[in-house]
């Protein structure tokens, strides 16, 4: 095997017992994994909580319905994490006023115009060509970013207060100079939806930044949860959204178990005797995990089932 001297990866084996057993793994100079799994996973947690709340402020922004999931959190060099990016962008950088740093967030110029368009009332918006926001569009998204920096705010406040202060608007990332192009960053990516569009949303926060608290707080499994009370706009919105969420939900009659042969030999007609007694209540299953119980029977023509007992304590997530 020929390897360059000026290769940045050099290869370790995990084992070397047996030749068969061998594990080759690369490892990058370039791009050192800096964050342990338990602070991606406190990561994950945060920005699935950062996706929830994006759902619902582009939903009642747009007053369309937009679903928006965490895709992905990875470590890159900021640098390549700007390469990457062609101008006309829509690049919103956040001071961090306690940790006095940065953060980034680009969203499609492309999606910030459709938004815009839907702001304004029209219903047959579709997406344009990426161009570089004028004053007027850049003042009428600011409504959406303001309320995505508090989000941000408030998903991170059980682990640290931070607070995304006013941002600087830029379209060419080749002038993004507030982060140093050196240092690693954590890529948070969001995958937006709506209608026939789907376009990333992506946050990048340098490593230094959070480098000091993260350790104690992201991992701390007991760390208290405040949540923020929502106004009675945010209130009503929030319930409005929810009543066209499509909920899942299954009633188990019973489960019972034959041989192969007894399945080959069924006819029609068979009866087969499962093992819920007719006197208990059906467990109800909400996404595939038991929720309730409840009894089955009728309701205006319809099969239905009465909710009996709602089971304690109930996950939400």
């Amino acid at each position: 095997m020929e390897e360059s001297v000026s290769s940045p990866k050099i290869f370790a084996s995990k084992s070397s017992a047996s030749p068969r057993n061998v594990s080759v793994e690369p490892y990058d100079f370039k791009q050192p994994k800096l964050v342990s799994k338990g602070i991606m996973k406190g990561l994950q947690n945060i920005h699935d909580l950062v996706s929830r709340s994006l759902t619902r402020i582009f939903t009642d922004s747009i007053n369309q319905k937009v679903e928006v999931s965490l895709e992905d959190i990875d470590e890159r060099i900021f640098s390549e994490f700007l390469n990457v990016l062609e101008a006309p962008e829509a690049l919103f950088l956040f001071n961090i006023k306690e940790l006095s740093n940065w953060t980034l967030i680009e969203i499609p110029p492309s999606f910030c115009l459709y938004c815009i368009e839907r702001q304004g009332g029209s219903r047959t918006a579709k997406v344009k060509p990426p161009k570089a926001l004028s004053r007027i569009e850049e003042r009428i998204i600011s409504r959406i970013i303001k309320k995505v920096s508090a989000e941000l705010s408030h998903a991170w406040s059980p682990y640290m207060n931070i607070t995304f202060e006013d941002y600087v608007y830029e379209s060419k990332p080749a002038n993004v100079r507030t982060i140093s192009s050196h240092v690693p960053g954590i890529i948070v990516t969001f995958k937006v939806k709506t209608g026939d569009i789907t376009m990333p949303i992506r946050i990048c926060y340098p490593y230094a930044m959070l480098k000091d608290q993260m350790d104690n707080s992201l991992q701390n499994p007991n760390t208290p949860y405040r949540q923020r009370a929502l106004d009675s706009k945010e209130q009503h919105q929030f319930e409005t959204y929810m009543k066209q969420v499509d909920v899942p939900l299954q009633v188990i009659l019973g489960q019972a178990n034959i041989t192969m042969k007894e399945l080959l030999n069924l006819t029609e007609g068979d009866v087969i005797k499962l093992g819920q007694p007719i006197d208990k209540p059906l467990p109800v299953l909400i996404n595939g995990t038991q929720k309730m119980n409840g009894y089955p029977g009728n309701y205006n023509g319809n099969r239905a089932v009465k909710i009996f007992d709602i089971l304690t304590p109930v996950n939400t997530d």
